[in-house]
């Protein structure tokens, strides 16, 4: 494991080859609909896809942690804004490769009580990425999607391999919702302090519901909630 600092300035120099883009919310669903069907950047007509979509809020990876005292504050703020970027673009090319959309975006439109969307990405440096996607609705009823990319988590997204779409089950449900309420999973930090590592595997969840929209992002959780949440989101699919 390495400390964030000589992370960060690795980062920097090796950040993944694709465009830095700011944060747009007006058309980042038709960007990402259009992305995942064309992951090479090419648009129906041939023409390249200037913009990726990036698909979380601005402030998305700037962590609370204390700044690092041996740093000036205009290096703490480079390495945080850095770090940021490659993380928002790198989850984004993801998950608009299977076709999802920002909850983000999804969490400013008004949104009926009782409904609430929790996505689970499972980026894993040398195997495919995997989305669990569950919605509670306000009937009361549940659906999961889920999707398999053909590429690697650390690498290229590559195009949907498999995909799920069907109702939870009354028990799949009251497994989640007992598990949210008792752990109060998003009201913990979103981010981890102080340490990362090479490779491994990202575990981020995303809520968007009435309240608004919150995440936790964690580095290959071996315990504890979010260690247990993927699993339980993993576990549904039946794929694992």
């Amino acid at each position: 494991m390495i400390e964030l600092p000589k992370l960060a300035f690795i980062f920097l120099t090796m950040i993944l080859p694709i465009g830095i883009v700011s944060f747009v919310s007006s058309d980042v669903a038709d960007q990402s609909q259009l992305f995942c069907r064309n992951p090479n950047y090419v648009s129906a007509d041939g023409s390249p896809i200037q913009m990726l979509p990036v698909l979380f809020p601005e402030n998305f990876g700037r962590s609370v942690c204390n700044p690092r005292p041996h740093l000036s504050q205009l290096e703490n703020d480079q390495i945080t804004d850095s770090l940021s970027e490659h993380r928002k673009q790198w989850y984004s090319k993801h998950l608009a490769a299977a076709c999802e959309t920002s909850l983000f975006d999804r969490s400013q439109a008004p949104i009926a009580k009782g409904e609430t969307v929790i996505r689970f990405l499972w980026l894993r440096s040398f195997d495919p990425t995997v989305i669990v996607r569950v919605h509670f609705k306000e009937d009361g009823t549940s659906s999961l999607v889920a999707k398999e990319l053909s590429g690697l988590g650390g690498y290229d997204a590559g195009k949907m391999a498999s995909r799920i779409e069907r109702s939870l089950s009354n028990r799949e449900q009251q497994q989640i919702r007992q598990f949210l309420q008792r752990s109060k999973f998003f009201e913990q930090e979103a981010e981890e302090c102080g340490v990362v590592g090479f490779d491994g595997a990202r575990w981020v969840f995303e809520k968007s519901d009435q309240d608004g929209y919150k995440y936790v992002d964690r580095w290959s959780p071996r315990s504890g909630d979010a260690y247990d949440l993927g699993v339980l989101m993993l576990d549904i699919t039946g794929w694992y």
